[in-house]
């Protein structure tokens, strides 16, 4: 029996798009890893002249999320970004965005994905310029993520962040502490800047609302992740 994500995804795609509400970029993604390397997507014969011998190679989906036809795009990518580190310690930091928003990125993909990255970005290099903290401007390495691992609809950004930076002088500042950032200020500070251009962007009129939004569920929503407790990982 094959062992791949082709053949679970082929034994139990059908049953699992029953109970889920998938998008249509999913459906997409699911239907090229199910016909990737078969007789679906075609294939090419190839012929030896000096013996005769016929070789068949399927044809493959090049989907991004394929992973037959991207581990090696992987591997390398995952090199030059090694390559790329700077030296001594680094930090993994994740910023989610409240799910109570998820209808509203949807409506507005490009404000809120370029609000994510800068949002966290900005509040990383803030408080690291801090003498308290760093007093210096960190590396960083940012990756947007809108899935989660049980193909739910979950918006976050991973950032890679160096444990040093460049001071004012141009001199490389080690962090003096074992951990980054105090994870309740960072928490703060993201929210804080992320809420602010949220309502100026409604005030201005440059926000999409849900079809099935009022001005009272636009409301609701600012008030429940106004109070929430936003998840910032290190």
């Amino acid at each position: 029996m094959e062992a791949s994500l082709r053949a679970i995804f082929r034994s139990g795609f059908d049953h699992y798009k029953r109970d889920h509400g998938l998008s249509l970029d999913q459906h997409r993604a699911a239907q090229a890893i199910m016909a990737c390397q078969s007789e679906e997507l075609g294939h090419e014969e190839w012929l030896c002249r000096d013996d005769g011998h016929v070789e068949m190679e399927y044809h493959s989906c090049r989907h991004r999320s394929c992973p037959r036809c991207n581990n090696g795009l992987t591997h390398d990518w995952l090199e030059k970004i090694q390559a790329r580190l700077l030296p001594g310690n680094h930090y993994h930091v994740v910023f989610t965005l409240p799910h109570e928003l998820n209808a509203l990125w949807h409506y507005n993909r490009a404000w809120c994905t370029d609000r994510l990255f800068k949002a966290a970005s900005e509040t990383l290099r803030q408080l690291l310029a801090d003498e308290r903290y760093l007093g210096a401007e960190p590396g960083i390495l940012a990756s947007l993520h809108t899935w989660g691992r049980t193909l739910s609809f979950h918006p976050h950004i991973h950032m890679l962040v160096s444990g040093g930076g460049l001071n004012a002088k141009g001199d490389w500042e080690a962090a003096r502490r074992d951990f980054l950032l105090p994870v309740g200020v960072l928490k703060a500070k993201f929210r804080g800047k992320w809420l602010s251009w949220l309502n100026e962007a409604y005030a201005e009129g440059a926000l999409k609302l849900p079809p099935d939004w009022s001005e009272r569920d636009w409301k609701k929503a600012l008030t429940r992740v106004e109070k929430k407790n936003w998840n910032v990982h290190i």
